[in-house]
């Protein structure tokens, strides 16, 4: 099995978390709590569906503090996502280890996924072995040539996001007339998220909606429509539903500057460090007033 510190990082769980990162890789990336005075720990995981977010958070509730703030990142196609059997099949080792902390064969990792999946498949090792290659790449932006950001940032949506989404380039072009057809995949994407948001509630933990930041090559090359369409109009209705609060960083121009990226849409050390610096204060405030002193 490939070591990967994505899912390692579970091997050192501490007790009273009072600050809960839950998300995908660009989460994993942008979210670092170790340089801060409470006690944090970034549960996002390599392309992790809304869908499992809940599990993870029923694992590991028990390490979890009351009153503790949970962070529920979100990104552009993240209310359009259907191929929700794809991506966490392709990905059950790293649900294996986490969820369960045993092998993906064995039988309780198969009845937790059969509640999600109609049917399990064999894990693969391709993703984790990438992520490896990721992890040790930690190189500024501005090494890249023009023509190489462009590439990437077309990977990234014909790829990445229509591959997820189910529909050849339905973010750059056409996607309003596709709406319609993604409609039941928007609300069932909204109830998961609102059934999360209601699970932390119902732990007395405060969850906050989290828009998580891009560069400025991929905030300029997704149309403003999809991001209005798809991604601002459901968060919206969400937060009315459910009274959750929305920080919103996609477009945060500070954190638009390529050298604060490992290619496009990655965080790197240092822009960690600026987005860290952006939700320290914010998440210090309501820490301290939730929790009581900070770190204990």
């Amino acid at each position: 099995m490939v070591r990967n510190e994505i899912i390692e990082k579970f091997k050192k769980i501490p007790n009273h978390i009072q600050v809960v990162c839950v998300g995908t890789t660009r989460a994993h990336y942008a979210i670092d709590f170790s340089g801060e005075e409470y006690i944090g720990f970034n549960m996002a995981l390599y392309k992790n569906p809304l869908e499992f977010h809940l599990p993870i958070l029923q694992k590991y509730r028990r390490k979890i503090a009351k009153n503790a703030i949970i962070l529920i990142t979100l990104e552009y196609p993240i209310f359009c996502i259907r191929a929700i059997e794809k991506i966490a099949k392709e990905n059950m080792q790293q649900y294996a280890k986490v969820i369960c902390g045993r092998n993906p064969y064995c039988s309780m990792i198969h009845q937790i996924i059969k509640k999600i999946l109609p049917q399990e498949e064999n894990p693969q090792t391709d993703v984790l072995q990438y992520m490896k290659v990721l992890e040790q790449k930690e190189r500024y932006m501005n090494h890249f040539k023009q023509w190489e950001v462009d590439r990437m940032c077309k990977e990234l949506i014909d790829d990445g996001w229509n591959r997820e989404i189910d529909f050849p380039l339905f973010v750059q072009e056409g996607h309003l007339s596709h709406l319609s057809e993604l409609h039941s995949t928007m609300e069932r994407n909204k109830k998961v998220l609102i059934n999360l948001i209601r699970f932390c509630k119902a732990n007395d933990w405060n969850p906050i909606l989290l828009g998580l930041p891009y560069s400025k090559f991929v905030y300029d090359f997704v149309p403003d429509t999809f991001k209005q369409q798809c991604f601002y109009k459901n968060i919206q209705l969400v937060c009315k539903e459910t009274g959750c609060e929305f920080w919103d960083y996609t477009g945060e121009e500070s954190l638009q500057e390529k050298n604060n990226y490992l290619e496009v849409q990655y965080l790197n050390k240092r822009g960690r460090g600026e987005f860290m610096k952006l939700i320290s204060q914010k998440l210090d405030n309501i820490v301290v007033k939730a929790g009581g002193e900070k770190g204990k």
